[in-house]
């Protein structure tokens, strides 16, 4: 374990945890803020620890809406006006409960695919079901 490889775990999760709970996202956030090489393997046992925690806690769609807004966030410059009124409706349709997660997902990895971001294309939050599983829609 290399303090490279923690921080890169985290980077991947992170918008994962944020749908869980927002502040264990930011206690997750500060502990690896002290974490050095010499102490990473302590810093990544209690990391591993309060991650699991923190994953425990069942999502919310308020927490899932926050999520989507912070992602929203790095579309800021690169969309048209229209296509960031569409996100924010689309986001706040699912905040009403009219859509499911996976449609504003969806709509903001169209735009990603447009306006790649390395951060965002790597957050496993972006593609939450293996491709194996597939939807149960049929028709």
């Amino acid at each position: 374990m290399t303090l490279n490889d923690l921080l890169s775990f985290h980077a991947r999760h992170k918008l994962i945890v944020m749908s869980h709970n927002q502040n264990r996202n930011r206690e997750l956030g500060q502990l690896l803020a002290a974490a050095r090489k010499d102490n990473v393997l302590e810093v990544a046992e209690e990391y591993l620890l309060k991650l699991m925690r923190t994953l425990k806690i069942p999502a919310t769609r308020g927490n899932h809406v926050n999520t989507l807004q912070h992602i929203q966030g790095y579309l800021k410059k690169p969309l048209a006006a229209d296509d960031k009124f569409e996100l924010t409706e689309t986001v706040e349709k699912y905040r009403l409960g009219q859509l499911p997660l996976i449609v504003p997902i969806t709509l903001l990895n169209h735009f990603f695919r447009k306006h790649p971001d390395e951060y965002i294309a790597n957050s496993w939050y972006m593609n939450p079901y293996p491709i194996d599983l597939s939807l149960q829609n049929h028709i």
